[in-house]
């Protein structure tokens, strides 16, 4: 009996063991690629992903509720460093995009009537000018009314319609909150386990409170009355299953957000990539049990009369799509 029962030990002990070199292992390799491979400016694809952020950031700013003129500069004097160093990227998209909204940023003061400092001013117009063809590229407005216009429409525009809102006018109804998560519970999940948590939050104080610990809502988190946090429960998956918590997450936002659309409210996704110190942090706040992990906030609510659209240029279909 005795035997038997130091063989139980022994043999939870060994799958113990696998179970935690397993772990050891995925989380080595991952974190040497990481160490590698991630925000490496040095290859073209680095590069362009970089652009993206800097110049998602400045059209962010062109379609905040109430713009701040002449904000930005800081940024905008980075890119333009960059842009400057990055003659040899002249005909990438990103390139020209970049330079498209430098213009449009100029056009928007000029139109407004706002004086730009003039040191500021030359610096931008100086590399704007090589550029005569490139025209400045403003981004979409428009009525709450037309941009739900194809929420009952065929997929093609359905999807294509959907954008990111970040002007809210009050909290969206909670029986259409209800209705728009029931809808987005179709998303498919790993093994059918359903390990994602839809976690929503209405009350002002506290939403604030979670939007100052999320800190990339600025311009415009005071308007956010409602928002989601969405998590999965890592109980509900296994070992070799780490990269399942983003995966399935990521699916059933995506749906939320087209949910969201048809069901006519406004949403945001907000990232929460933060270190340990912050995630706990909010947990304080939120209550999120400990072993979900979270994954990322969502500003949701009932927009304005008028909508203001960053125009978030796409990647050409070879870009991104390769057959094999």
């Amino acid at each position: 009996m005795k035997n038997n029962r130091f063989k139980i030990v022994l043999l939870k002990l060994y799958f113990k063991f696998l179970r935690f070199s397993t772990i050891f292992c995925i989380s080595l390799y991952h974190f040497f690629r990481s160490l590698k491979y991630v925000s490496s400016s040095n290859s073209l694809n680095g590069w362009q992903a970089s652009m993206r952020v800097k110049c998602h950031i400045l059209e962010k700013g062109l379609t905040m509720p109430n713009v701040r003129y002449g904000f930005g500069q800081a940024r905008i004097l980075d890119l333009i460093n960059i842009l400057k160093k990055s003659i040899g990227f002249i005909n990438q998209q990103e390139y020209i995009y970049a330079v498209s909204l430098l213009k449009e940023y100029l056009n928007l003061h000029e139109r407004n009537n706002y004086k730009l400092a003039e040191t500021f001013k030359h610096q931008i117009e100086e590399v704007v000018s090589k550029f005569p063809n490139i025209r400045p590229c403003k981004q979409i407005k428009l009525s709450c009314h037309d941009y739900f216009d194809n929420a009952d429409s065929s997929f093609l525009l359905f999807a294509k319609s959907r954008h990111t809102i970040r002007q809210f006018s009050g909290p969206a109804d909670i029986n259409d909150i209800i209705k728009a998560v029931d809808l987005a519970n179709t998303a498919p999940s790993a093994c059918n386990r359903q390990p994602v948590k839809s976690h929503f939050f209405s009350e002002a104080s506290r939403v604030q409170s979670i939007l100052k610990v999320q800190t990339g809502n600025n311009g415009f988190g005071h308007l956010i009355p409602q928002l989601f946090i969405l998590s999965a429960d890592v109980n509900m998956v296994g070992v070799k299953e780490c990269n399942d918590i983003y995966t399935n997450v990521g699916i059933f936002a995506m749906n939320l957000c087209y949910s969201l659309y048809y069901y006519k409210i406004a949403s945001c996704i907000l990232n929460w990539s933060v270190v340990p110190k912050v995630d706990k942090e909010l947990r304080k706040l939120t209550n999120i049990p400990k072993q979900e992990t979270i994954v990322l906030i969502m500003a949701v609510g009932k927009p304005s009369d008028i909508v203001d659209i960053a125009n978030s240029k796409r990647q050409s279909l070879d870009k991104y799509f390769f057959i094999h």
